[in-house]
């Protein structure tokens, strides 16, 4: 109840929780309506995650994975709108979202190097390569600032215990 009160109590832990389920369901729907323009695909794909019953039940144990699916969809619905000489609106689609990801889920930072690439590529060859840069730049922040403090407390460049740990699960599992 504490915690709750400091961003507005139950209500405000309601609402959020409606805003982003909201996002995680609406946004996945527009994307593939985008690139098909078919409104039965696109409400298939409502369906589809509006009665996942995993999403439904992590809806009310813990915000983390319900905002890795909202994050996703804001990132898969940025991916729709991009074009290969990317605008800088376009590029914050595109980067912003997986770099937030990294906050919650230090296992995407994989994800954010691919898309770093990626993007780097698209902003050389935009049309508006000052502000697409600077837009490249200022979303790219989120991504890395888990590692200023590793930098300034250990003096090296390496991914935190707790992040070594996602990552090592999420990528060299063994059976």
């Amino acid at each position: 109840a504490g915690r709750a009160a400091g961003v507005g109590g139950a209500l405000g832990v309601w609402a959020f929780i409606v805003v982003r389920l909201g996002v995680s369901l609406t946004l996945p729907a527009a994307a593939p309506f985008r690139l098909r323009r078919s409104s039965w695909f696109a409400g298939f794909v409502f369906l589809a995650l509006a009665t996942n019953v995993s999403l439904i039940l992590l809806t009310f144990h813990g915000l983390t994975e319900t905002t890795v699916v909202a994050l996703l969809a804001v990132w898969i619905y940025g991916l729709s709108h991009l074009t290969s000489r990317p605008t800088p609106a376009q590029v914050a689609w595109a980067l912003l979202p997986v770099s937030l990801l990294t906050i919650v889920k230090p296992a995407f930072e994989i994800l954010l190097a691919v898309m770093f690439v990626a993007m780097l590529v698209g902003v050389i060859r935009s049309t508006e390569r000052g502000l697409a840069a600077a837009v490249f730049a200022a979303c790219l922040v989120p991504g890395v600032m888990p590692f200023g403090p590793e930098v300034y407390f250990n003096g090296h460049l390496r991914l935190s215990p707790w992040g070594g740990r996602a990552v090592r699960a999420c990528f060299l599992s063994r059976p």
